[in-house]
Formats: C-alpha cells, structure tokens, sequence
C-alpha cells in the first residue's frame, strides 16, 4: 500500500512537472475582402467563376454571401417604409431561388471559358429605364452594379442589382424590382443567365 502512495505522488508530481499542452486547432481559411469599388465586385465575381470550375465549397461560400443582410431594413431604408416593405417581402420570396441562378451563371461562365468580367454602375446614360425607375424610386441613393462577362470581346451572360452592403456585395434578383409601381414589363430571360440590353 505504502509502495502504490509513493508511485500516485510521483506521477502527479510529474504532471506538474510537464509543459501544458494546447488543443489542437485547424488552420482556418482566410476571409478574402471585396472593398466597395467595381474591381472588388469584378474579384469576387472572378472568384465565384473560378470556383465553379471544381463545384467547391468554396462556390457555396460565395454564393451564400451573395445574400442580402437584413433585407428588411436595407429596403425600408433605401427606398422608404411603403415601398421597401413591398421590396423586402418580394426578396424573401426570390431569396429561395439565388442558389439556382448563381450556379447556372457561374457553372455557364465557367464552362464557356470567359476571359473578361466588365462592371458598370446602372443609371449612367445608355442604360435601359428598368434601372432607371429603381433608382429614381430610391429615397436613399445606392448604387447598382451590372456584370457583363465576356469571351473574346462579346457579351455571353450578364448579372444586375448587386448592392454593397455590411461590407459586401449582395444581389437582388430582377423580379424584386417588378413590385414597384411604374415599373415596365420584365425583361425576357433565356436559360439560367440574364439576356437582354445591359
């Protein structure tokens, strides 16, 4: 009994004797920045291309982010308390369908080998009056961003209404804006990507 007591005190004292060990951690990926400027969008839309070349997690990471943060009261606040409560109901409803879009964009872009993505701000002369009557129904100006992808110099697919917010871009999808009064007959869209006049 006596032997058994001595070896208890020396393995404990040992214990104490031993460095603390640290619980193992996994490196974590890096967040990537996309500052509020047309070559940020540009990045992150680059990024989003690449990633839907090898269907990564990656792609789903960037596709989430692509969803707006507190609808609700960014609406409310950009185009006022009537309209952005009609706005921000109508994102709930085409939020379920962002995952769907984004891939068809990206894995098309992709897979036509797109060597050129070309920003624009919406509401400068040349644009279609969609995008005019959403500006000009802002009470809060912000500004709207289209995508134009691009493959030895000609336009294959384009993407519109990306906003920055809470330190990124996010994207509200074309039908959102058809709840607005005065608003023209939607735009035709063809397969999975936007067609039409920029």
């Amino acid at each position: 009994m006596f032997s058994i007591r001595i070896t208890c005190y020396a393995l404990c004292f040992l214990f104490f004797l031993l460095p603390p060990t640290r619980a193992q951690q996994l490196p974590s990926v890096p967040a990537v920045s996309y500052p509020d400027s047309p070559e940020g969008l540009r990045k992150l839309m680059g990024d989003l291309v690449a990633a839907a070349k090898t269907n990564s997690k990656r792609e789903s990471q960037l596709v989430t982010s692509l969803r707006l943060p507190d609808a609700a009261s960014w609406f409310a606040d950009v185009f006022g308390p009537d309209n952005g409560a009609t706005l921000a109901a109508s994102y709930q409803r085409s939020a379920a369908d962002l995952n769907q879009y984004a891939e068809g964009l990206f894995g098309y872009c992709a897979k036509a080998g797109i060597n050129e993505i070309a920003i624009e701000r919406l509401g400068t002369p040349g644009h279609p009056i969609f995008s005019d009557k959403i500006l000009a129904s802002m009470v809060h100006s912000a500004p709207l961003y289209r995508v134009s992808f691009r493959t030895e110099n000609m336009e294959i697919a384009t993407s519109e209404n990306y906003v920055y917010v809470q330190g990124g871009f996010h994207r509200v999808d074309d039908d959102v804006f058809m709840s607005l009064p005065g608003m023209p007959t939607r735009r035709i869209r063809l397969g999975e990507h936007d067609q039409g006049p920029g």
